[in-house]
């Protein structure tokens, strides 16, 4: 292949900028058990599962089978949820959650780069931040969710609320791995940029 068919393959049409919607929680109202569901909106269905033995005598989770040897299928167990905050007509909140482009991607970085001086250290909570505040959208437009002067109100927000809701499709439109998440918030480590 010359460089001038590679170069017209790869750079030619620009790849869309995926998109996610987020329906955001009611954090203020109790939680509920609601049922996991399926890609179709269906109730979630699994194998049930027996305890048991493995050879060297650790404790398992042995498959159910019937009599003619098909596995056993159960509803997934349901959890606990909050359910999603509603506008006065009764619609769910939602959010879009953009991917960013290279250079506003490694602005995210920068910003939430440690003062230790360590080029491996991050702070989780400003890179968390910056992703909510530069990638969300009110849907259908180009408008952001989040303005500046929102920043104190959203940094005073609880744990577990809006911010990680948004943060779920932030990291992957970040493409951060959340295994390297959980070790970075646990060891402060590198994002994978």
């Amino acid at each position: 292949m010359d460089r001038s068919l590679f170069r017209s393959l790869v750079l030619g049409a620009p790849s869309p900028l995926k998109r996610w919607t987020v329906t955001i929680r009611d954090t203020s109202k109790p939680r509920r058990l609601e049922p996991e569901l399926d890609e179709n909106g269906q109730e979630l269905m699994v194998q049930a599962t027996d305890p048991g033995v493995d050879d060297n005598g650790k404790k398992i989770d042995v498959p159910r089978v019937d009599g003619d040897g098909r596995p056993v299928m159960v509803k997934a167990p349901q959890k606990m949820r909050y359910p999603p905050m509603v506008t006065p007509e009764g619609q769910p909140v939602q959010v879009e959650v953009r991917q960013p482009g290279q250079k506003q991607r490694a602005l995210i970085f920068r910003l939430a780069k440690s003062q230790s001086g360590d080029a491996n250290d991050f702070e989780f909570d400003v890179l968390q931040l910056e992703a909510a505040m530069r990638l969300t959208f009110i849907p259908g437009g180009d408008v952001l969710a989040f303005e500046q002067a929102d920043r104190r109100r959203l940094e005073a927000m609880p744990a577990g609320g809006l911010l990680d809701d948004i943060w779920e499709v932030a990291r992957l439109a970040l493409n951060i791995d959340s295994t390297e998440e959980e070790a970075r918030k646990n060891s402060k480590g590198t994002p994978s940029a």
